[in-house]
């Protein structure tokens, strides 16, 4: 199954030991959006206190709840960990049930807001009622295909 940035390799030892959690921790996700604006929501069992310990360990400054490295959207190939993720992970929240990776402050607060909901944009209602029930789905923009269709 095709998995966002924020989850690729998330098997491997050097991701649990840089990011705290591991693909298995992972029961379902969403996620949006390419370079340098990307977002993923996993919704599963995370072990907050060894997330936030090995985020903080490889670089992440906690502020308001967001772990943030880097600028927005920046990527890190000097190191192992930046390699890992690029920049899908600069901005991680972490709760016992679901976890926010963002590549941008904007996108990861977005996620996080509690009144913001995707339902509400017309578009993606009538795209996701067309869908229906569905354990997988890509949705790219036309001008994003090449050639475009």
């Amino acid at each position: 199954m095709w998995l966002p940035d924020a989850l690729v390799g998330a098997n491997g030892p050097l991701w649990r030991k840089a990011y705290g959690f591991g693909l298995a921790a992972v029961d379902s996700f969403v996620a949006g959006g390419f370079h340098p604006e990307e977002l993923a929501v996993a919704v599963g069992r995370f072990n907050v206190a060894r997330a936030e310990a090995r985020l903080e360990a490889n670089g992440w400054e906690e502020s308001d709840g967001l772990y943030a490295r880097g600028e927005d959207g920046s990527v890190n190939t000097e190191t192992p960990v930046g390699q890992l993720a690029l920049s899908s992970l600069d901005r991680v929240a972490v709760a016992p049930d679901r976890l926010v990776a963002a590549s941008t402050t904007a996108l990861a607060q977005a996620a996080l807001d509690p009144d913001s909901t995707l339902a509400d944009d017309p578009d993606l209602s009538l795209a996701a009622g067309a869908l229906g029930s569905v354990s997988a789905a890509i949705l790219l923009p036309a001008e994003l295909v090449r050639p475009p269709a």
